[in-house]
């Protein structure tokens, strides 16, 4: 099979911005091969967490042993022969659709610098075509749930500024790709996972809405539930709100992606030009 007729599906998307979620909805829609977190570079710039379930960014073959993969051996010896151009020429063959979602937090919150690129799109781009989206979602739930998570201290300056400063570069990297936005998915999933089928070429089924959490991942740090719905932002303190008042970079993301930068903004925090076609609200 000749690699530029290959299609390989990439998602992105920054830490605590409901990647999971969206990336097990995807995983359980029909002849989808999920890849979870990948990152070829992930161990040259990463520290390993010991409490990280299930990650595994370079080992392909331990990921296709997942029970939601369906622990297929022909799968695994593709991948491990081949690695990825391998695994998409058998996936092809199988109808089966390979999806990535890559570790970006590796890429461009890790380390002193940023890196210029995502790792798996430059590792495949003469290998296959790609089809990518970015998720997003408000930079301060995002940083909020990053604390919570103690992954903070994975970025140089463990501020909100900095966070931000990494957030706006991987944007400009990413500044031809579709985007979904989070807050729209959980108000609107039926229709936001469509959009995401579209994009990526995917066959859309809505009963991944409701089987989505039997998936397991890595990176599942947030909020569980059965239910895909808005959850509450978290109080923001005294001085999370001052720094949110001083970040330049906080107030140039949330510009760049239309939301609203105030901490008290209601949900969906969007400015008013930028709403969900949804008039669904958040139940105080």
């Amino acid at each position: 099979m000749n690699t530029s007729t290959l299609k390989l599906r990439l998602i992105h998307h920054w830490a605590c911005s409901g990647g999971t979620l969206i990336s097990k909805c995807i995983a359980s829609l029909p002849a989808v091969i999920l890849l979870n977190e990948v990152n070829p570079l992930a161990y040259l710039r990463l520290v390993r967490n010991p409490w990280q379930k299930n990650y595994c960014p370079t080992d392909i073959c331990q990921q296709l042993a997942h029970k939601h993969n369906g622990k297929d051996p022909v799968l695994s010896m593709a991948a491990f022969a081949g690695a990825i151009e391998g695994l998409l020429q058998k996936t092809s063959q199988q109808g089966l659709d390979l999806v990535v979602r890559c570790h970006d937090h590796v890429d461009f919150f890790c380390g002193p610098l940023a890196r210029d690129d995502f790792a798996v799109s430059e590792a495949m781009r003469q290998r296959a075509s790609l089809l990518s989206l970015l998720t997003v979602r408000h930079p301060l739930d995002c940083w909020m749930s990053m604390i919570h998570s103690h992954w903070d201290t994975q970025i140089s300056l463990s501020s909100l500024d900095e966070f931000c400063q990494r957030c706006l570069i991987m944007l400009n990297v990413a500044a031809d790709m579709p985007m979904i936005y989070y807050e729209n998915f959980v108000l609107e999933p039926t229709l936001q996972l469509k959009s995401i089928t579209q994009i990526l070429e995917l066959s859309f089924c809505e009963a991944a809405l409701e089987t989505f959490e039997a998936i397991e991942l890595s990176g599942d740090s947030g909020r569980h539930g059965n239910t895909i719905e808005p959850r509450q932002r978290h109080p923001v303190s005294s001085d999370l709100q001052l720094e949110t008042s001083r970040s330049l970079s906080y107030s140039e993301l949330c510009e760049r992606l239309g939301y609203d930068a105030d901490p008290d903004a209601p949900y969906p925090y969007l400015a008013d030009n930028h709403q969900p076609s949804s008039s669904s609200q958040l139940n105080s």
